[in-house]
């Protein structure tokens, strides 16, 4: 009869034996808690990186949105019109003939049944 898996003096002595980093980590949570002693507001300092931000009360939200943006808009859209509708329209073309020959195609042809009584 063979022995069952996880019984005997093997699997004794693996139980037994600790698994690596596992003490070291157990007493880093212990000594550090869960956030290492980083805190909010007491974070890393960024070295060497400059930002620059404008006040908000400096910005303008909208600003010339009738006379720069709507043309622009329209510039943009007449410059890409050309590029992205024939895929489109080409899709949609084929998917209405599809859809129209497979209901076609579901009806019965009439001239089959021509010469029932």
């Amino acid at each position: 009869m063979a022995a069952e898996k996880g019984s005997g003096p093997e699997a004794e002595a693996a139980s037994e034996i600790p698994l690596p980093g596992h003490a070291a980590a157990a007493q880093l949570r212990r000594s550090h808690g869960t956030t290492m002693g980083i805190h909010f507001g007491n974070l890393a300092r960024v070295r060497h990186i400059i930002t620059y931000s404008l006040s908000p009360f400096e910005q303008r939200a909208i600003p010339n949105i009738f006379s720069d943006a709507l043309p622009n808009v329209w510039r943009r859209f007449s410059s890409q019109v050309f590029k992205v509708a024939p895929p489109f329209l080409g899709a949609y073309l084929l998917y209405s003939w599809g859809t129209q020959e497979f209901e076609r195609l579901k009806r019965k042809n009439p001239a089959d049944y021509e010469n029932d009584q």
